[in-house]
């Protein structure tokens, strides 16, 4: 398993480039993961979470584990960053993503 926590999401769209999720990024999460394994990322931000989802979708090794995002159940093994305990107070809530590289 791979744990993303919080990627910076470089919000103004011309900062869009440097987003780490990428056709690029998945090309290697998909070479240091076995079939099966798992990718698992957090983030507050919901407009990235979109484009992480996007990004997954157009790429048939991956499988989301469920559809969409959960702002509720965090997954197993969860770890609770600094910046996570920070945004909470700030009144953000953590969107949990989940895939399994399938090919």
């Amino acid at each position: 398993k791979i744990f993303i926590n919080h990627p910076d999401p470089w919000p103004k769209r011309r900062h869009h480039k440097k987003r780490l999720f990428n056709a690029a990024f998945l090309d290697s999460l998909a070479y240091v993961l076995k079939k099966g394994g798992e990718v698992k990322v957090a983030t507050d931000h919901k407009e990235y979470a979109d484009w992480i989802i996007k990004h997954f979708k157009q790429d048939n090794r991956w499988q989301a584990l469920h559809e969409g995002y959960s702002t509720m159940v965090p997954g197993e093994n969860h770890i609770v960053t600094y910046f996570e305990t920070i945004k909470r107070k700030e009144g953000f809530e953590p969107i949990f993503m989940s895939f399994r590289k399938v090919l």
